[in-house]
């Protein structure tokens, strides 16, 4: 009960300060809040109610500017007690609080040290990487205040800047599936287990990419709901070097483990920034399904640079010429279990400008054997990151931040045998949408002229199908008719019971 008269204090001091408001009164109420949340704190050992207590009003309205009833030095520790509560709530995410405060005061170094520890928390709970990231600057940023104003640094703090906030893996799949830690240079031995019997390596390959990717069928016959899979690899590198791994995976959970120490843990898609100490480092990946489809890919490369399609156009601006030509690559993924999808690129008098677009990360494996000129490559997709292979040597390569096109039939009415629904008031179609790949071809008062594209594929032409003006009036005149079905389709959805009989 005293816990419950705890919490409704800040209503009652809230309807009070709107009722009769006084200065004086302004900083008993803040001090009155400030010592209930240390008590719901050291009490309860609940630091994101004794937040929502100073949030509630009281303390609130003192936290953008000085009251005169309140010197100076009380005041400071009343905001530091404030982001000393932010810090500790798993459920707080207003860094920007505690940004300002440091803005306004950039000498207090009290501040540094809970935003730091504010990121760590939610690195921690979370799991998110960037996190990790954030508390690192942070740390760094107070230790460096710390010397200039001889402030004794934690150990803790030491540590998570001496392991980059990494920390030892527990428990590691290697100790069971793989415990003489054979791995190949430059590649990876992956070792596949049902995860109902982990224990049991169901079959192992040597391959070069930590990707996999496969749906309606059963992988060395497991499930794809039960499908496991443990990596190992070496590289090796002459000197201290940054990389950026990029993970993509649906339903899953990913643990990555470098030299021991776990850099990814999460069950989302993501990229982070490892840099890799001179010599030899042993790579782990831990995959574990929790879907109907495997999804999977893991990338170490040099941080991708992406780019706007105002800047891509200025980019292109040198390359383009006169007669060159946009051939435009639409897909959802690959079928192939290793993600790779093969471009075949026609014969073509006229140099051409690739724009390549996925929902997944695949591998687009581009043969040129007919001596095509390939003036620029420009890829995007949905998820992290992507990447060109094959006879791409001396051709430039530009991430878009967004799409460059939308729609894997891209509107062409080209699958007949595909029917259209309506169900309920609500459309279905597939693949007709509009066709939409022209934002950057309209800078050189241009438009794709060939069209590649499926949902899953292995092996792709380019293009398949020329993009004439009379089959762009094709392709309107089939979105137009798709628009008005699905006008018409869409008059009964919002019907209420009570007007049914109208």
């Amino acid at each position: 009960m005293n816990y419950i008269l705890i919490l409704l204090l800040p209503i009652y001091l809230f309807a009070n300060y709107n009722n009769t408001y006084n200065p004086n009164q302004q900083c008993d109420d803040a001090r009155l809040v400030l010592k209930e949340a240390r008590m719901i704190y050291e009490k309860f050992d609940d630091p994101t109610n004794a937040l929502n207590l100073l949030n509630a009003g009281a303390m609130r309205n003192i936290t953008y500017r000085q009251p005169k009833c309140m010197q100076k030095d009380e005041y400071m520790k009343a905001l530091q007690t404030h982001t000393f509560f932010m810090s500790k709530s798993k459920n707080n995410y207003s860094f920007g609080t505690i940004q300002g405060y440091i803005k306004k005061y950039p000498e207090n170094l009290t501040f540094k040290l809970y935003l730091a520890q504010a990121y760590e928390n939610q690195y921690i709970n979370r799991k998110v990487p960037k996190y990790r990231t954030k508390t690192l600057d942070m740390y760094k940023e107070y230790v460096k205040g710390a010397k200039e104003q001889n402030v004794k640094v934690s150990k803790h703090i030491l540590e998570f800047l001496a392991t980059g906030g990494l920390y030892k893996s527990k428990n590691s799949w290697s100790k069971h599936l793989n415990p003489n830690g054979v791995a190949p240079y430059n590649a990876f031995k992956v070792m596949y287990i049902d995860t109902k019997n982990p224990k049991k390596v169901v079959a192992t390959q040597e391959v070069k990419d930590a990707v996999i990717s496969f749906q309606g069928e059963n992988l060395f016959n497991i499930e794809p709901a039960n499908f496991g899979a443990l990596w190992m690899g070496l590289v090796k590198f002459d000197k201290e070097t940054t990389r950026t791994l990029y993970i993509d995976q649906s339903q899953a959970t990913t643990r990555v483990i470098i030299n021991g120490y776990v850099v990814y843990d999460a069950t989302t898609r993501g990229e982070i920034s490892y840099t890799f100490n001179k010599g030899i480092s042993r790579i782990e990946i831990e995959y574990l399904n929790r879907w109907h489809t495997v999804n999977f890919s893991l990338k170490i490369v040099k941080k991708v640079e992406k780019f706007t399609q105002e800047e891509i156009q200025k980019k292109l601006k040198p390359l383009v010429s006169k007669g060159s030509k946009f051939l435009y690559v639409g897909v959802y993924e690959s079928e192939k279990k290793d993600s790779h999808i093969v471009l075949k690129v026609q014969k073509s008098k006229e140099p051409v400008v690739l724009m390549l677009q996925s929902q997944r990360a695949v591998i687009w494996d581009i043969r040129n054997t007919s001596g095509t000129k390939i003036q620029a490559i420009v890829i995007n997709s949905s998820s992290p990151e992507a990447t060109v292979i094959g006879d791409v040597k001396g051709i430039k390569v530009l991430y878009s931040k967004t799409r460059v096109g939308n729609g894997y039939e891209s509107g062409l009415p080209s699958n007949k045998k595909r029917e259209c629904l309506c169900i309920g008031g609500h459309y279905t179609c597939g693949g007709n949408g509009g066709f939409n790949a022209d934002s950057i071809p309209k800078a050189f008062n241009k438009r794709v002229r060939g069209f590649s594209g499926k949902y899953r594929v292995g092996i792709l032409s380019v293009p398949e199908v020329t993009m004439s003006d009379a089959k762009y009036k094709e392709v309107k005149l089939n979105s137009e008719l798709h628009m008005r079905k699905r006008s018409e389709c869409s008059g009964n959805k919002n019907v209420s019971p009570s007007e049914l009989f109208k």
